[in-house]
């Protein structure tokens, strides 16, 4: 058995990395409009040159088309995969890693819960959490892990239109809703009943005023993640990455890629040396 130790350079898959990157680019550059607090909701208004009103319908569309939800769907495509990578790797070397994978689990989990104190949107809590319940399927086959996955992917079609058929179903979400406007009421000393009240309040906020907001802040995000089923669509592409990385798809694709190219170079001049 050899011991366990980082993943040499030469192991490493320079693609995968790379689109990795460009995931967390993109995910960084669909947050800015949050980050801004520039929307109609949050009522800002300034002569700035650089902003422009008329714009916002069309930009809004090209936001929606182009950035949400397009890069986290990578980038949680690439977590499954990196899971499986390192299972596999840890097993042809005769190592148990799942004690290792569910440590990092666990320290994403407290790290996430830390970022959600000081802003909402962090996906780590919620990637560690659907990371730890993506670990049961590693047992199944290929085949049954990528059906589990495209079901998960599809299940928020068939959830909305339950939602819109039977508002029950949207208890867990009024309850989170609940709980962060109770705590509001407690944390913030500000009455706030808009989001125009919020982005002034935090205007003029310190940061012990902005810990205490984020406290709510949390179960406000998760009833929007719930309204979204982010859950079952994370955890989907999480198993669909996981599947594709288990079975070397991309070693064997890039196998077959230069094996044409190969091909190609020796035709037609150098056929018969190839």
């Amino acid at each position: 058995m050899q011991p366990l130790s980082p993943t040499n350079a030469s192991e490493r898959e320079t693609f995968l990395d790379a689109l990795r990157g460009v995931a967390i680019l993109g995910i960084f550059i669909a947050n800015l409009s949050g980050f801004s607090w520039y929307s109609d909701g949050a009522g800002v208004i300034s002569s700035s040159p650089y902003i422009i009103p008329a714009w916002d319908d069309g930009m809004f569309f090209l936001h929606q088309m182009f950035l949400e939800g397009k890069f986290y769907s990578i980038f949680s495509l690439l977590f499954g995969w990196g899971i499986a990578l390192q299972i596999k790797r840890a097993a042809s070397r005769g190592i148990d890693v799942l004690p290792v994978i569910r440590r990092r689990l666990f320290f994403m989990l407290l790290l996430g819960a830390v970022h959600l104190l000081m802003w909402s949107g962090d996906i780590v809590f919620l990637y560690a959490m659907l990371g730890f319940l993506l670990l049961p399927f590693r047992k199944l086959s290929n085949k049954t892990i990528l059906i589990a996955g495209f079901s998960l992917t599809l299940l928020p079609v068939f959830l909305y239109i339950g939602k819109a058929q039977f508002p029950w179903m949207d208890a867990p979400r009024n309850l989170l809703i609940d709980i962060g406007m109770r705590l509001d009421e407690k944390l913030i000393d500000a009455p706030i009943t808009s989001e125009k009240d919020f982005s002034i309040y935090l205007a003029n906020a310190d940061w012990w005023q902005v810990l205490k907001s984020n406290v709510s802040g949390f179960f406000y995000r998760y009833q929007y993640l719930f309204f979204v089923s982010r859950f079952p669509k994370v955890l989907g592409v999480f198993l669909i990455g996981f599947a594709l990385g288990r079975s070397d798809f991309f070693q064997k694709y890039k196998a077959a890629y230069q094996n044409r190219q190969n091909n190609r170079s020796c035709w037609p001049a150098d056929r018969l040396a190839c």
